[in-house]
């Protein structure tokens, strides 16, 4: 099973602003040191005229895990997230995410799209993960999907206030 996932926030700061941390080296270092249990680091921040890339590497030991998963994941997990952003144009930006996992059967890929809403803008960010384990992985994702919500909501807070 797979479970999908539209996250929308509404930010008052303009487009260009909120594109320029989104490109920004210091705010991937916050959202790497913030979100990890045990430790987070930016393995590789690239822009060219082609847009911007950024690995990061988490990870979150196994006491950090949620009780409902606990027993699947022994000692913890790794994360590499991968973020492909495209330039600003007209229209606004684009960007795909996606994310290995070492140590749990997860997937998770997303795309975002940043546009301008009237003086501020909006950034959308449509996921897909799915949670691998027989009989119970459904069950799983669902109790998964609220904290999913919470690193959503908490990584657009961190890019919100580094925008200010």
């Amino acid at each position: 099973m797979t479970t999908r996932n539209t996250h929308t926030v509404n930010f008052a700061q303009p487009v260009d602003k909120i594109y320029a941390s989104l490109t920004d080296a210091g705010f991937w270092e916050k959202v790497a040191h913030r979100f990890s249990a045990a430790e987070g680091k930016v393995e590789k921040f690239e822009t060219s005229d082609a847009g911007t890339t950024v690995v990061i590497r988490q990870s979150v030991a196994a006491d950090k895990i949620p009780d409902q998963a606990a027993k699947f994941v022994k000692s913890g997990v790794a994360l590499t997230r991968t973020f492909v952003i495209s330039p600003l144009g007209d229209s606004g930006a684009t960007s795909t995410v996606t994310t290995e996992a070492t140590g749990v059967p997860v997937s998770f890929s997303a795309t975002q799209e940043l546009k301008a809403q009237g003086d501020g803008s909006v950034l959308t960010t449509d996921s897909e993960f799915s949670i691998t384990v027989p009989l119970v992985g459904g069950m799983l994702e669902g109790k998964a999907a609220p904290y999913l919500e919470r690193v959503l909501d908490a990584e657009t807070a961190v890019l919100e206030q580094h925008s200010a």
